[in-house]
C-alpha cells in the first residue's frame, strides 16, 4: 500500500509478498479493504507507541500544576525531535522502510479505510494537541486558537518536508535519490525552535 497505493495493491500481490495465499488472507481479514484498515491501524499504533513515553512526560509535568516555561521549553524541544525522528525514519527500528509511515499518511488522505484516517489522527491530532498545551505553557498567555495554528504549521512543515524530500534535494542540487544528511534535519529543527522562541505573544 505504501509503495503502490490502494488500487494497485491487489490481494494476490499482498499474499505473494507475505508468502501465503489469497484464501488464507481472506480467512484472516475478509478482503483487501479490511486488510488495508488493519495496516493503517497497525502503523498508527506503532507511531503512537513511539511517542507514548513523551505523552507520559507531558502528563507528569501537568500533574496538578502548570509547568514552568523552562520545563515547557524542554518538552517542546523533545516534541520537535520526536516528530522529526518519525518523519525521517530514525526511530522506526527496522519496523518500516523510512518512508512507509509518510507514504501511508499520504495514501489515507486519498483512500481512507472505512472512512477514517488513523495515522492522520495520531500524527496530526493527538500529537498536535500536546504541542498546543506546551506552547501555551511556554508563552504563559497565549490562546488555544493561536497555539493550534502554530502547532499545525510546525507539524505540517515537518511532515511536508518528509513527504516531498525530492524538492529539498533538487533545491540543494542533489540527485533525486540522494540521502538527506543529518545537518539538513538539524537546520529544520533549529529553524522551528528559533521561530517559536522569536514569536512574541500579543
Amino acid at each position: 500500500f505504501s509503495r503502490h497505493g490502494y488500487e494497485s495493491t491487489t490481494s494476490r500481490l499482498i499474499a505473494e509478498t507475505a508468502g501465503t495465499n489469497v484464501a488464507s488472507m481472506a480467512f484472516h481479514f475478509g478482503n483487501k479493504e479490511e486488510f488495508y484498515y488493519a495496516v493503517l491501524n497497525h502503523v498508527a499504533d506503532k507511531v503512537r507507541s513511539d511517542y507514548s513515553h513523551f505523552v507520559n512526560k507531558v502528563q507528569r509535568a501537568h500533574d496538578g500544576k502548570t509547568p514552568t516555561p523552562e520545563r515547557a521549553w524542554e518538552l517542546i524541544e523533545e516534541y520537535v525531535e520526536q516528530i522529526l525522528s518519525i518523519v525521517n525514519g530514525t526511530n522506526q527500528k527496522g519496523s518500516f522502510d523510512d518512508n512507509d509511515v509518510l507514504n501511508l499518511l499520504f495514501r489515507e488522505q486519498i483512500v481512507p479505510a472505512k472512512g477514517v484516517r488513523p495515522i492522520t489522527n495520531v500524527l496530526c491530532k493527538e500529537s498536535e494537541a500536546l504541542l498546543n498545551i506546551l506552547l501555551m505553557d511556554f508563552w504563559q498567555k497565549e490562546t488555544p486558537q493561536v497555539a493550534a495554528i502554530i502547532s499545525r504549521s510546525i507539524t505540517g512543515a515537518i511532515i511536508s518536508f518528509g513527504e516531498h524530500p525530492t524538492f529539498i534535494r533538487r533545491a540543494l542540487g542533489k540527485e533525486d535519490d540522494a540521502d538527506l544528511e543529518d545537518e539538513i534535519w538539524d537546520t529544520l529543527r533549529d529553524f522551528i525552535l528559533n521561530s517559536i522562541k522569536a514569536y512574541t505573544p500579543a
